[in-house]
């Protein structure tokens, strides 16, 4: 089992994601969307995820296609409670189309029977056709109740850090709220509320988000 050491560094980690300064929260523009998803796991080995989760988000103000998403990759089981992660996304956006690809390292650790947390660092890789690839490290922390068997409420907070060839900083929060429902023949519903924040950017803004991902475990 992981040792965070625990309770302090979490919290430390909490602070940091939900107290950020007020200028982050100073907004210019204000949306809302929707966000669609399916997140696809076959079991390859005991250590082998593989994963495929598709994507579509909408906008609501003005009603609009946001993006499509592509998205596959793999787990591995590096020890227990950690997990190395590789992944590839296709974007195609209105007027556009991205390329990504990142790595993943989670830990997760257990408080007692009902209440876990998982920290995930991502280094992440974005490009497109006549653009400059963006490259982000984004820390995110959850925090896991599990009220039921079936039913379990989260939070997360997520930071982005941008490494840009004028000088890295911070450019991005989001928090995230919901519930994981378990549902028959292992499949899995997430019902959230994300809001994705931007700040030290021009022409900032804020997004209110709607969100379901069905999930299928093979």
């Amino acid at each position: 089992m992981i040792n965070f050491n625990c309770r302090c560094i979490l919290l430390l980690i909490f602070c940091l994601f939900f107290f950020i300064p007020a200028k982050t929260f100073a907004q210019e523009n204000t949306g809302s969307g929707v966000w669609l998803g399916l997140d696809l796991k076959y079991k390859f080995s005991k250590k082998i995820d593989l994963n495929f989760c598709p994507q579509w988000r909408s906008v609501l103000s003005p009603p609009q296609f946001g993006s499509l998403l592509l998205e596959a990759g793999l787990d591995y089981s590096v020890a227990k409670n950690l997990t190395a992660s590789a992944f590839y996304r296709y974007d195609i956006k209105p007027d556009a189309v991205q390329h990504r690809v990142y790595l993943d390292l989670s830990g997760q650790h257990k408080f007692n029977k009902k209440i876990s947390a998982e920290l995930r660092l991502r280094i992440q890789r974005q490009f497109g056709l006549n653009k400059i690839p963006d490259n982000y490290l984004r820390p995110k922390l959850s925090i896991k109740y599990k009220l039921s068997k079936k039913i379990s409420p989260f939070i997360s907070g997520e930071l982005f850090y941008h490494l840009y060839y004028k000088g890295n900083e911070f450019d991005n929060f989001r928090f995230q709220a919901g519930i994981n429902w378990d549902l028959k023949h292992n499949l899995s519903l997430k019902t959230y509320y994300l809001l994705d924040s931007e700040f030290n950017v021009y022409a900032s803004g804020r997004q209110h988000i709607a969100g379901i991902t069905l999930g299928k475990e093979w």
